[in-house]
């Protein structure tokens, strides 16, 4: 696997080398996310973590894709019904970028 990841349900997900994204639920039920393009993610998904509201995050190092396109770095976004958007894409996103993490950001009462 290039990237593993747990939700706050328990579901185990995991993403391959060729783009492809999987989850495993709790009883251990492999299910894998819908094809788009090549892969769930266009290029290689080195990356996965979860936002406050559940949605997953992949990290894409790019490459080229299946038809010979060649696909930028991109962070992807899917929501908790597998649909795919954009989250972050550009020259901020270099080649060597391939790790995502994200942490609760603790709330001050004052």
């Amino acid at each position: 696997p290039a990237g593993l990841a747990f939700d706050s349900i328990g579901n185990l997900f995991m993403a391959d080398l060729g783009g492809n994204i999987y989850r495993y639920d709790p009883p251990g039920v492999l299910h894998r996310y819908p094809r788009t393009t090549f892969g769930s993610v266009p290029g290689s998904a080195q990356s996965l973590a979860f936002d406050g509201a559940g949605n997953l995050l992949v990290v894409d190092a790019g490459g080229t894709n299946g038809a010979g396109t060649v696909v930028p770095s991109a962070i992807y976004k899917f929501t908790q019904q597998a649909t795919r958007s954009t989250f972050a894409s550009g020259q901020a996103l270099s080649e060597t970028f391939s790790h995502v993490a994200l942490q609760p950001m603790p709330v001050s009462s004052q």
